[in-house]
């Protein structure tokens, strides 16, 4: 069907192969909005803006967990790396 539609359209009509991206309507510099859409059109960017703080938000706090996690795994390897020169150091004296 669409290539039945790309065939009757003048060629100036039709959709260049290297644009791929088109903007809506709202995006475009000189678009105003009609009242009764305006409305709609601010509570969805409203809702837009909290949806991308909320994600950023959760990624803020994934990294902070695991920095968390990365630094109580290095605090318990050291810990063991401790104890077990530990051992060792106490081992070599029983020896001598």
């Amino acid at each position: 069907m669409l290539e039945c539609v790309l065939e009757e359209l003048p060629a100036e009509l039709r959709p260049k192969s290297d644009n791929y991206f088109y903007k809506k309507h709202a995006d475009h510099a000189g678009f105003k909005a009609p009242p009764e859409l305006q409305a709609v059109l601010d509570s969805q960017k409203k809702r837009e803006a909290a949806a991308a703080a909320a994600a950023a938000a959760a990624a803020a706090a994934a990294a902070a967990d695991a920095a968390d996690v990365v630094a109580e795994t290095a605090e318990k390897t050291d810990n063991e790396t401790d104890t077990k020169e530990k051992e060792s150091s106490s081992g070599d004296q029983s020896q001598g």
